[in-house]
């Protein structure tokens, strides 16, 4: 054997006794336990929606529309004429309100313009030049009905008149309220400033999640002041069921010549909520009260979904018995 020979066989067992085996440095594979996080079982509450368990007919009513609508499962119980557009009058002012708390903060300081305080609809009774807090407008709007409040919310959150009638416009269209139409933000009749029952009942729904405005419609009385101190209002919700009918949580009353007797309240019993909403009626609180008590009484509310049944419907007003809304 050559000496570069043995060299090279003495280099090469060198190499192989000094290198290190790679199975003691990398541990053989595993698999890691899967890691778990200690996350609660999410439970979903079924819906529950009402079932007509009676044959007892609706109550007759002064009404021109009515709806009787269950709030949790959007289930009609009862509906006459409820997609045709009629004016809603005050009843407007859930809208109003909903767009000021959009583009508002309720601490907001609204200096009291002269726009239309001389009207004789504006029941809140603000003074030019005085300040007063958004919030505290929302209370003249929803419980005196005040146009005095709807049009000062509305030249300050729009700003202006005209950008805040675009923005209820937009969110009617957003709420998915196919027979609506706004003109104004008080509910005076207007050309063109139309409801549906249907979409007013839908409306309603959707304002009484905002927790403020719940409180409002179901406040009987109460006074706000001025920014000054300088100034009381002595409110008093014209709502006449809050406080005596069971159940009634809130909601908001209309009435122009136009638009008739127009009311749509909210009643929740054993955690169901039902919006009932009148419009042309002549006694719309007797109205409202017998489709209340007849609403509950005569239905159940079940897991499963309604039979075809559940809702009832009035047959449409004969031609030419309804007024034209748009007048």
């Amino acid at each position: 054997m050559t000496p570069s020979l043995f060299s090279i066989i003495l280099f090469t067992l060198l190499l192989l006794h000094v290198q290190p085996s790679y199975a003691s440095i990398i541990p053989p594979y595993a698999p890691e336990e899967p890691e778990t996080l200690d996350l609660p079982i999410p439970f979903y509450e079924p819906v529950l929606v009402p079932l007509n368990i009676t044959d007892e007919a609706p109550p007759t009513t002064t009404a021109k529309a009515v709806i009787v609508l269950d709030a949790n499962s959007a289930t009609m119980l009862l509906e006459q004429n409820a997609a045709t557009p009629f004016p809603p009058a005050s009843t407007t002012k859930i809208m109003t309100a909903l767009v000021a708390l959009d583009r508002c903060k309720t601490d907001d300081i609204v200096t009291v313009s002269a726009l239309d305080l001389n009207d004789e609809n504006a029941q809140m009774g603000l003074v030019l030049g005085e300040h007063i807090t958004v919030e505290n407008l929302l209370y003249g709007l929803l419980l005196n009905s005040g146009n005095d409040a709807a049009l000062n919310l509305a030249e300050h959150c729009g700003p202006g008149k005209e950008t805040f009638i675009v923005a209820m416009n937009e969110k009617a269209k957003k709420l998915g309220l196919t027979a609506t139409s706004f003109q104004n933000t008080t509910g005076l009749d207007a050309t063109g400033h139309v409801m549906s029952v249907r979409d007013l009942a839908h409306l309603t729904a959707a304002a009484l999640k905002n927790p403020l405005i719940e409180k409002i419609v179901g406040t009987i009385e109460t006074t706000v002041r001025n920014r000054e101190e300088t100034r009381v209002h002595a409110l008093k919700n014209r709502n006449q069921l809050l406080g005596r009918i069971s159940g009634v949580i809130g909601g908001k009353t209309g009435l122009t010549e136009q638009a008739g007797e127009c009311l749509v309240v909210a009643i929740e019993r054993d955690g169901h909520r039902l919006i009932v909403v009148v419009f042309g009626s002549s006694d719309r609180f007797g109205d409202a009260e017998s489709l209340i008590e007849w609403g509950f009484k005569n239905h159940r509310w079940e897991k499963e979904n309604p039979t075809p049944s559940a809702t009832t419907t009035l047959p449409e007003l004969p031609e030419g018995t309804l007024e034209n809304p748009h007048r």
